[in-house]
């Protein structure tokens, strides 16, 4: 399942608004990139955002977001547009 297939489940079945899941995430990734890392819960969904190894080139780091839901990662993914050389 996809991050945008997650958002429209989460809203067809009375869960998360999909606006608020949005701006939640983006909050995680600037904490992440200020702080290093970045968390946010609202109701039974946390987004987490860690600097991690780039999947495609071990030479450089990103910042990568968890989308998990009753203590399961339902998705992750890599933000390209964080990539720096580590």
């Amino acid at each position: 399942m996809g991050l945008l297939d997650f958002m429209k489940y989460k809203q067809v079945n009375g869960g998360v608004n999909v606006n608020i899941l949005s701006k939640i995430i983006e909050e995680a990734v600037r904490d992440c990139v200020e702080f290093g890392s970045g968390y946010e819960e609202l109701d039974n969904v946390i987004i987490s955002a860690e600097w991690e190894s780039y999947s495609k080139d071990s030479n450089y780091d990103v910042v990568v977001v968890y989308i998990i839901e009753d203590g399961v990662v339902k998705f992750n993914y890599e933000l390209d547009e964080t990539k720096v050389s580590n």
